[in-house]
C-alpha cells in the first residue's frame, strides 16, 4: 500500500510488520468464522451425497419391490419334425411355466408379381405408343380392395414404371430384376408390403386411346408367390395369422415364425435372472452401507472421526438397514430370513449372496422367496420405508431438515463473514492511518528539535562561546 512506503521513516521502528500482526490478530475471529464454515460446507456435501446415494438405493427398491423381478422366465423350443428352428420364442415375466406342442403348418407371406413382358433395360419405354393421339396411361394396383391408380407418361421407361409405383403411396414395393432370360430379360417386380390373405395384390397396366374406344390390358402380371396367413396349432387348437410374429395366442410368449415343423415349447422358471436382480439389490445394499460407514466412522487411536459421525439420523438409519436385513419376516411360509435364502451378513456388516442357496430356494419354494422380498411386511418394503421416511421432503423428513439447516448455517456464516472483512477494512484502514499519523507528527518534532537545536547554536554563538 501507498502507506507502507513511510512506516518508519522517523521512527525507525518495523511498523509495517507491526499493522500487518495487529490485522492479524483482528482478522482471528474471521478466521474461525471461516473454518465454521469450511465444516459446515463439508458436511452439507456428506449429507448430499447419502442423498444421492439413498435415491439411488431407493431405485433399485423401486424394481426389486415388483414381483415381474422374481417372474423371470426362460423358454426354449425343441424341434420334433421339421427342418431348421421352425420358429424363435421370447416370453415375459407373464407368461405361465409349463409346456406346449406346436405345429407350423404355414407362414404368412406376400404377395409377389412379375410382369408378363420383358424388356432388354430398364431404360425400354413401357407404353405401347398405339392409340394415338391423346392416349393415357396408367397402372391400377390393388391391395386388399384398396386401389391405387399410378399415370403413366407415353415416354416412361421401366425405371420410371417402378419409380412412379414407389411414389404413389400404393403399400408395395416395386423393382426392376433380370430373370437370366436370353431375350427381353428385365421384368418388373410388384411385392405386397404386408402378409396375409387380406393383403393381397393384383396390378395391370391399361392404355385408353384418344378419343374414346375400349380400356385396353397393356401389361399383365402374374403372382409368382400368393398372399397367405400364417397357419399355427397350438395344443390342438389351429390359429391363423396375418403375420409370421404371433403374440397373442399363449399370454406372454411372442412366437416368430421360420419355417414349417413341430416341436415343444417349455416355459420356465430363469433362476439365473432372478438371482442377477437379487445381486443388484445386494451390491445396492452394501454401497449405501460402505459410504454411511466411511462418513460416521470413528478413530479410537487418532479420534478422527467421519463427518457424520455422531449424527441421530443416519446412526438410526443404518441401525435401521442392518436390523432388516437379519430380521424376520414373520408369517412369511417356508422362508423368513433373507438368509435362508443365501443373504447373509459379514462381519464388515455387507451382504453376501449366496447363488447356489438361492437356487435352492427358488426351486424350492419361488412363491415364498417373492413373499419374503416383496409382501407387504417383506424386507424391499420395510427398507423402501425407512428410505422414504429419511428423504420426505413434503412432511420435512429428518435428511431435508439437516439439508436445510446446513444450507441456513451457510448463509448466515456468510453473511457474518461479509460484515466482519468490512469490519477488517475498515480496521485496518483506521491502523495504518494512525501509524501514518505517528510517523508524521515524529517528523514534525524531529524538525522542531533541529531547529530548537540550531537556535540554541546560533544563540551561544551570540554570547561568544
Amino acid at each position: 500500500m501507498a502507506f507502507t512506503s513511510i512506516f518508519g521513516i522517523q521512527s525507525g521502528f518495523d511498523s509495517a510488520s507491526l499493522v500487518q500482526k495487529l490485522i492479524a490478530l483482528e482478522a482471528r475471529p474471521m478466521d474461525l468464522k471461516l473454518a465454521q464454515l469450511q465444516a459446515k460446507e463439508t458436511e452439507l456435501e456428506a449429507f448430499q451425497n447419502l442423498r444421492t446415494h439413498l435415491q439411488t438405493f431407493q431405485s433399485v427398491l423401486t424394481r426389486m419391490g415388483s414381483v415381474d423381478r422374481f417372474n423371470e422366465t426362460t423358454s426354449k423350443f425343441t424341434v420334433t419334425a421339421g427342418t431348421g428352428n421352425v420358429l424363435n420364442v421370447s416370453a415375459s415375466s407373464s407368461a405361465s411355466i409349463g409346456s406346449h406342442d406346436i405345429t407350423v403348418n404355414a407362414l404368412a407371406q406376400e404377395t409377389t408379381l412379375l410382369s408378363d413382358t420383358g424388356y432388354a433395360s430398364v431404360n425400354d419405354v413401357v407404353p405401347s405408343g398405339a392409340g394415338g393421339p391423346g392416349t393415357t396411361y396408367h397402372v391400377e394396383i390393388n391391395v386388399g380392395g384398396a386401389l391405387t391408380v399410378v399415370n403413366l407418361n407415353p415416354t416412361d421407361t421401366v425405371q420410371d414404371v417402378v419409380d412412379a409405383i414407389n411414389a404413389s403411396g400404393a403399400d408395395v414395393t416395386a423393382s426392376a430384376i433380370d430373370d437370366g432370360s436370353a431375350v427381353n430379360p428385365i421384368k418388373i417386380v410388384i411385392q405386397g408390403n404386408q402378409a396375409g390373405a387380406a393383403n393381397a395384390v393384383s396390378a395391370f397396366t391399361y392404355r385408353n386411346p384418344g378419343g374414346g374406344g375400349a380400356q385396353v390390358t397393356e401389361v399383365t402380371f402374374s403372382a409368382t408367390q400368393a398372399a397367405q396367413d400364417a397357419s399355427v396349432t397350438v395344443d390342438g387348437i389351429t390359429f391363423a395369422r396375418t403375420s409370421n410374429t404371433i403374440s397373442d395366442v399363449i399370454p406372454g410368449v411372442t412366437l416368430n415364425l421360420e419355417s414349417l415343423g413341430s416341436g415343444t415349447l417349455t416355459i420356465s422358471t430363469d433362476n439365473t435372472a432372478i438371482a442377477g436382480n437379487v445381486q443388484d439389490f445386494v451390491d445396492a445394499f452394501n454401497e449405501l452401507v460402505a459410504f454411511i460407514d466411511k462418513q460416521t466412522t470413528f478413530n479410537p487411536e487418532t479420534f478422527e472421526t467421519g463427518v457424520l459421525f455422531g449424527n441421530s439420523s443416519v446412526q438410526s438409519l443404518e441401525t435401521s438397514l442392518r436390523r432388516i436385513a437379519t430380521g424376520q419376516v414373520a408369517g412369511n411360509g417356508t422362508f423368513e430370513f433373507l438368509s435362508q435364502v443365501g443373504i447373509t451378513t459379514q462381519d464388515d456388516g455387507q451382504l453376501f449372496l449366496d447363488e447356489v442357496k438361492l437356487d435352492e430356494a427358488l426351486t424350492t419354494d419361488l412363491n415364498s422367496v417373492v413373499s419374503l422380498f416383496a409382501s407387504n411386511n417383506g424386507v424391499i418394503p420395510q427398507l423402501d420405508n425407512q428410505v422414504s421416511l429419511l428423504l420426505d421432503s413434503s412432511q420435512k423428513g429428518p435428511l431435508t431438515s439437516e439439508l436445510d439447516s446446513l444450507t441456513e448455517s451457510i448463509d448466515d456464516l456468510n453473511d457474518t463473514l461479509l460484515r466482519m472483512d468490512d469490519r477488517l477494512e475498515l480496521f485496518e484502514k483506521n491502523i495504518r492511518q494512525q501509524f501514518v499519523n505517528l510517523e508524521i507528527i515524529l517528523g514534525k518534532l524531529d524538525a522542531q528539535r533541529t531547529a530548537f537545536k540550531q537556535a540554541l547554536q546560533n544563540l551561544g554563538t551570540a554570547f561568544g562561546e
